[in-house]
């Protein structure tokens, strides 16, 4: 991660955050609220990940919005 851009170390850092904290959630959440969220930062670091290693900027674009569009859910 030394050379990755810094918006893809901080979504990590945070993806990392979120699954230590979901083990903080009641029991009868984790199933259902608990690995929604964790979907959610997987997907976000995915998607910026992708929109780092792509040259096009319309797939940049495309997979930023998904970003974006998955955290508004």
């Amino acid at each position: 991660m030394l050379h990755d851009p810094k918006v893809y170390a901080d979504c990590y850092q945070q993806t990392v955050a979120v699954f230590h904290r979901g083990r903080a959630y009641p029991k009868p959440l984790r199933p259902t609220l608990g690995r929604r969220i964790e979907d959610v930062a997987i997907d976000l670091i995915l998607a910026v990940r992708l929109a780092t290693a792509t040259k096009s900027p319309r797939s940049r674009e495309l997979a930023l919005t998904k970003a974006s569009d998955r955290l508004d859910e």
